[in-house]
């Protein structure tokens, strides 16, 4: 009986630490997550230049395929 009252305590204490394990994680990532989507300078860039970029990019990439040079 006294074996078996250490088998609980030991199952209680182990399933204890895995869910502090796993709260802490969903916890991190939920903040990390709220943190990426704030006002800073760095994720406005992100999130409003992004496309210009991308745009001004093909643009120069087309006007570099059309270019021909002669030796």
């Amino acid at each position: 009986a006294e074996n078996f009252y250490y088998v609980i305590l030991y199952l209680m204490v182990m399933i204890g630490m895995f869910s502090f394990i796993i709260v802490a994680i969903l916890v991190s990532t939920v903040k990390s997550k709220r943190r990426e989507h704030s006002n800073d300078p760095y994720h406005q860039y992100i999130v409003e230049d992004w496309q210009e970029k991308y745009k001004s990019q093909i643009l120069h990439f087309e006007e570099a395929k059309a270019t021909i040079h002669e030796n």
